[in-house]
């Protein structure tokens, strides 16, 4: 269960969209998200358009918002240890 309590509100979530929203981190993808509940629950193709189904709903209640966060390329996390260093 999760409570809004802007909006005085319960929302009861399923196990699937549980394990959906947990990987709502600002880093992955759609894509990413699909393939992750693929390995949880071991099936044979990743679950994309449910997956879109899911976050259309959580953010339709504003659980979730269309943000993806860039991810840092492993030259850019060298360089930032680089000058920490250096």
């Amino acid at each position: 269960m999760i409570y809004q309590a802007d909006r005085d509100r319960a929302h009861y979530l399923n196990h699937s969209a549980v394990v959906v929203l947990e990987l709502c981190d600002g880093r992955r993808s759609v894509s990413d998200i699909a393939e992750s509940v693929r390995n949880v629950y071991g099936l044979a193709t990743a679950p994309r358009r449910d997956v879109d189904d899911v976050l259309k709903k959580l953010g339709a209640e504003g659980l979730v918002a269309d943000v993806l966060a860039p991810r840092p390329t492993r030259s850019g996390a060298l360089r930032s240890a680089r000058k920490g260093n250096g």
